[in-house]
Order: structure tokens, then sequence, then C-alpha cells
């Protein structure tokens, strides 16, 4: 079943029913059961509903699945967060479950004596399903939120390394755990702890692979681990994957991806020429749009370099969104090194790209085309923005012939 609420997508599997009927008490009377699945039902949903808004406030595209023994909410556009909101994002969905079981908790120790056994089973219910299971997802064990909240605070000092040391601490926190429910015979709470062990097992050996520059064959083989490598700028391992390919391709589709791949590493080492030989071997496979513009920029073919930019821009522009980074510094580049200052009128009212532009020129000491740009920019956000008073430090320390600390923190 798929639905929409508040503009997030939602699907519910139909395998998520299986997890009320696991968690209901056979003991209690079937009337009850209507009552246990609409609480775990809508428990779940506004857990997950927590995440979504908290994500979506930080400029995320939230989704939810309600799958079996829970619901995952995911992000799919937005840029990276930082360790201190993906905190947040992770806090939000056990802290709407606390407020919610909270309430029903106090309602129960104050009401619950007089009320109707239908009553008290609700309220009881309630305050399981969301006080119990938001203050146990807390638990420091991934893929808990707990264990997520553990994983942002680690990347605070170790943003590449956080979500590994999290998985380590993950095993320890759930061997204790694991010891304490088997003293108490919980074996299902056993079974879930080894679940989430097999799910650690499975992410560590994907995790660590990623940062050795690697991505495993589930994951995409050495097309993912070459995407991944481009990302980085690492044209070494480009390079070294794109000539393994050429030398297992067995058919003309696979030669044509390594040369590809092959004009990638060129670029990624500034040798357009070399680049250009790899792309001349290309017959059917059309070379990737962010390659033709980092070709373009490194043969100053600037004009070139702004007609692949561009669509994209007015489809952004269009959405009223925040251009991605990499399509963002292109572009200034292309403007920057063309000159095409006019590119501007693009953007018409936004303060943030008028701004961008100022800097870029007085980067490349077009002083006077700076000046006017700033003056444009400092018309839309007035003269005590940080950004004007930055500019105008930078524009002093040019007169002195010291602009480059101020123009690298743009």
């Amino acid at each position: 079943m798929t639905f929409s609420l508040f503009r997030i997508p939602i699907r519910v599997h139909l395998v998520f029913l299986f997890t009320a009927l696991i968690l209901w008490n056979q003991q209690e009377q079937w009337a009850t059961l209507p009552i246990w699945t609409a609480i775990v039902f809508l428990g779940v949903l506004v857990h997950e509903l927590g995440h979504a808004f908290v994500g979506r406030a930080f400029g995320l595209k939230p989704e939810i699945e309600l799958v079996f023994l829970g619901g995952v909410t995911r992000f799919s556009a937005g840029r990276r967060l930082t360790p201190g909101k993906s905190i947040l994002v992770s806090l939000a969905g056990p802290m709407v479950g606390i407020v919610i079981g909270g309430i029903a908790l106090g309602v129960l120790l104050t009401r619950g004596e007089g009320a109707s056994p239908m009553l008290r089973y609700t309220l009881n219910s309630l305050v399981f399903v969301n006080l119990g299971w938001g203050v146990l997802n807390l638990l420091p064990i991934l893929p808990l939120d707990g264990g997520n909240i553990m994983a942002s605070f680690f990347s605070i000092f170790q943003r590449e390394r956080g979500r590994i040391y999290a998985r380590y601490a993950s095993f320890v926190v759930i061997a204790l755990v694991g010891a304490l429910a088997v003293y108490a015979k919980q074996y299902f709470a056993v079974m879930l702890l080894f679940l989430f062990v097999a799910q650690n097992v499975q992410a560590l050996k994907v995790e660590r692979a990623l940062l050795r520059g690697e991505v495993p064959d589930e994951l995409g083989g050495p097309l993912a681990s070459a995407a991944l490598a481009i990302r980085r700028g690492d044209a070494t391992r480009t390079l070294e994957i794109a000539k393994d390919l050429m030398t297992e391709a067995e058919t003309d589709e696979e030669q044509e991806e390594a040369f590809h791949l092959l004009a990638w590493g060129h670029v990624l080492n500034h040798d357009p020429d070399a680049a250009n030989a790899a792309l001349a071997q290309l017959r059917t496979r059309e070379p990737d749009d962010p390659l033709l513009v980092e070709l373009a920029l490194q043969e100053d073919r600037f004009d070139d370099a702004i007609a692949i930019l561009e669509p994209a821009v007015r489809q952004v522009r269009d959405a009223q969104s925040e251009l991605p980074l990499p399509v963002d510094v292109a572009y200034i580049r292309a403007v920057q090194g063309g000159a095409m200052w006019d590119r501007l009128e693009l953007f018409e009212g936004d303060p943030r790209m008028a701004w961008r532009f100022a800097f870029a020129a007085l980067a490349i000491d077009a002083t006077d085309r700076a000046d006017g740009l700033a003056a444009h920019a400092e018309s839309l956000t007035g003269e005590d923005d940080a950004r004007a008073v930055a500019f105008a430090t930078a524009r002093t320390q040019t007169r002195s012939g010291d602009a480059s600390g101020t123009l690298r923190q743009r």
C-alpha cells in the first residue's frame, strides 16, 4: 500500500502487519487485536514522520517505508548533513514516541484506575509501543536510532570513520544486552540482536571497502569503484580501474566504458590531450556531461562548458532550489574563465549567486567588475550582511596585495 502524507511518500509493506501479530499478546481478547494493530501502525508511522519532518527542515527529501519489525526513513535528495544535524534527525523519531507514550503514561497513572478495561488496554499499549520502543531505540546499537546518533557523534572527530567505529561499539553493546536478554529469557530480543550482528558485519565489510576506495561486487564492483574514485578526484585509481577493465573487456560496450573511464582519469590528471584521445575511441557511448564540462574548462572552452551546464542550472533555478555543489563550482569557473558576468541575469534576485559572482571577479583581479557586482549583491542583502563585510575586507586587501586569505574562505 502506497500513499502520501504531508507530501511525504509512504509505502506500507504487507510484511509490516506481521510486526503487529508477532508482538500482540495472544492471551488478550480478540477484540484488542484491531486496537493493537492501529497503535503499532500509528506509533511506527509518527516515529518515522519525526525523522522525516526534521530531515525536510534541513533540506532533505524524505520517503518512508514500513517494513518487518519497524520503519525506515530514507532521504533521496539533499546535501550531506553535518553530524550535529544528523543527530537531530535521528533523535526526532524516538522523541515523538517518548512524548506520546509519556502522555499516555500520565493519563494511565492519574485516570486509569476508574477506566474501562478496554481503555486501560489502549493506554498500556500506547505506553509500551511509543515510550517503550522510543527508549529501546536509543540504545547505542546500529541500525537503531541510538546507533545512528553514536555514529554521528564519532563523525565529529573522525568524519570518514565515525560509522565504522560505531559498528565496533555496537558489537560491544549487543554482547552486553544479549547477556541480559539470555539471563531474562527474552529469546525474541536475542533473535533481534543476532539480526543486528549480521547487519553490522555485512555493513562493516562494505564501509571498510569504500574507505579503501573499493566497492564490493554486490554494490556494483569496478564501475562503482571508478565512480567513487572520480568523485574523490583520484586520477591514479581511476586510471588503474580503466586499464583493468580494458584488459578484461569482452564486448565493444565494455571496451568503450573502459575508454570513457580512461578519459576521466586523464582529465583528473589534467591531461586534456590524452583525454581527447581516449574519447576518440568511443563509437556509441556518449560521454558524460560532467566529463565534457571539466574537459572544456581545462581547454579554456568556457562557452562550451556554459552551454552544457545551463540546462541543469535553469532547471534548478526554476525549481527555486540551490545548485548542487559540483555544478555551482563548475559554473562559476566557466563564468570566471570566460568573463561572462552577464550570466548573473539567470539568477535575478538571488543574493547568494550575486555574491558568488562578485568574489569570483575579485579573485581574478577584475576589480571594477567585482565592485559593480558587489554593489548589486549589496542591494539585495544590505551592507551589514556578512558577505558584504567579507567583500569589503577582501577589496581592501586587494589594494594592499593580500586578498588570498579572504577569497579562499568564499
